[in-house]
């Protein structure tokens, strides 16, 4: 701050809080692009060591919109690889598209920067450790014998942590639903991330018992 002639102390030209890098993890709905990046740049130049241009090779807002990206198709796939475990189908290619979009989602999570570790970080590492079972599972030991119960409890487990972190966003970004659930201890916030841990919890058994047993079938989509 500064004082001006008539003795008033002029607001600062940036915001006093740091940026929450924990805000851009994982998966920012595309509500999110609308606000500007700018304060974010300036409070990195001005009040960190840490540098948004020097620490990432693109522009921020562009890698911002691929990593939304990322998260979006690996939803949607996860869904519809999920819905064909459950119907006992593997779709090959939308579970391989899952798989790769959701771990490239959570790698690039952690291109943002940041000066401290966060809870996001935390869901974005149990993501990984989640998705490299589920492909090795998948591609490594072939879903033989116990792996295939394995692979789709991981993967509907990946999934469901793409999701909450969606549903998360959603309840932050989103004017009118952040009036309801302010922080994520709120009870609105509360309830539906609840809700959200139900409903993947009856997929998961849905998908054990349509894809568990050895007699599922395989097709190509």
């Amino acid at each position: 701050t500064s004082s001006s002639a008539d003795g008033c102390v002029a607001t600062p030209s940036w915001p006093s809080r740091p940026i929450e890098a924990g805000s851009l993890f994982l998966l920012i709905p595309a509500y999110a692009l609308r606000a500007p990046l700018n304060s974010g740049v300036n409070q990195y130049r001005r009040k960190s060591p840490f540098s948004v241009e020097n620490h990432m090779p693109i522009d921020p807002k562009t890698y911002l919109l691929i990593h939304v990206l990322l998260s979006l198709v690996g939803i949607f796939s996860g869904l519809v690889a999920v819905g064909g475990l459950i119907a006992g189908v593997r779709f090959r290619r939308w579970i391989g598209i899952f798989l790769t979009t959701t771990l490239l989602t959570s790698i690039t999570g952690f291109g943002f920067p940041f000066v401290t570790l966060l809870p996001s970080h935390i869901v974005g590492a149990l993501s990984l450790v989640v998705l490299l079972g589920a492909i090795a599972a998948m591609y490594w030991k072939r879903l033989e014998g116990g792996w295939r119960r394995a692979f789709v409890v991981l993967s509907v487990l990946a999934l469901y942590l793409n999701v909450f972190v969606l549903v998360a966003q959603l309840l932050q970004k989103i004017p009118a639903l952040a009036m309801l659930a302010s922080t994520p201890a709120a009870p609105a916030s509360a309830a539906t991330q609840a809700f959200v841990l139900v409903v993947f919890a009856l997929l998961g058994w849905a998908a054990l018992k349509g894809f568990g047993s050895a007699h599922a079938s395989v097709r190509d989509a």
